[in-house]
């Protein structure tokens, strides 16, 4: 055998290891563009398919970055039910039910324990105290992100008066999602309105989560 047709051989075959490894790897490509590669950027910004209802009570959002919207709802199946958060779409089919009789709210979503999957803020609102909440979202579960014993609840909470006038402070007492150091965090306001200028600008602190619990951003 010449060394020309050494080369022919060769080059046949490098040829055909080409073609093979192209065609096996295009549906794999497709595949996890199908799937979704998760939410990498820790970025806090709204993506533009959210959506939340005036009421705060449904909202759509794409909670694993796929492309395709996952429904968020809160509900309450009968009148002495617990309230639950229920969530149907590609990431889960699942809810959690919450303890406490507390008019919940959904106020934005956020991978708050960059763990790929986002998370949702809900605000917590009775007669006299508006605060906060993380439901952890994974594919094999729902939880509330936990507060650590070290951190002070007060700095969670926001106590108000509604009858005295103060309703109008609702929307600035509600969580919002930030970001400090480059990561999302909830910003909870905390304190107590005396009147509606206290309450219309609250003192605020910035939480994100660390191992599924709450912690002062820094």
């Amino acid at each position: 055998m010449t060394a020309a047709h050494h080369v022919r051989c060769l080059a046949l075959c490098l040829t055909t290891l080409v073609s093979t490894v192209a065609c096996d790897r295009q549906p794999r490509q497709d595949r996890a563009r199908s799937e979704g590669a998760g939410c990498e950027q820790a970025s806090a910004r709204a993506l533009t398919t959210d959506s939340v209802s005036e009421t705060g009570l449904s909202a759509f959002g794409d909670l694993d970055c796929d492309g395709s919207r996952d429904t968020v709802l809160l509900e309450k199946p009968g009148s002495t039910g617990a309230q639950r958060v229920v969530i149907r779409g590609s990431i889960t089919n699942s809810s959690l039910p919450v303890l406490g009789d507390v008019d919940l709210r959904i106020a934005g979503f956020a991978d708050f324990n960059l763990d790929h999957v986002r998370d949702i803020l809900l605000a917590h609102v009775d007669e006299s105290v508006v605060s906060g909440g993380i439901v952890l979202v994974a594919r094999d579960r729902l939880k509330f992100a936990a507060v650590a014993r070290t951190e002070g609840m007060n700095q969670l909470q926001y106590i108000w008066d509604p009858t005295a006038g103060h309703s109008v402070c609702l929307t600035e007492l509600l969580p919002r999602v930030v970001t400090v150091a480059g990561r999302p965090a909830a910003s909870f306001a905390y304190g107590y309105a005396a009147q509606v200028a206290d309450c219309m600008r609250p003192t605020r602190q910035a939480w994100w989560v660390e191992r599924d619990t709450l912690a002062k951003a820094r």
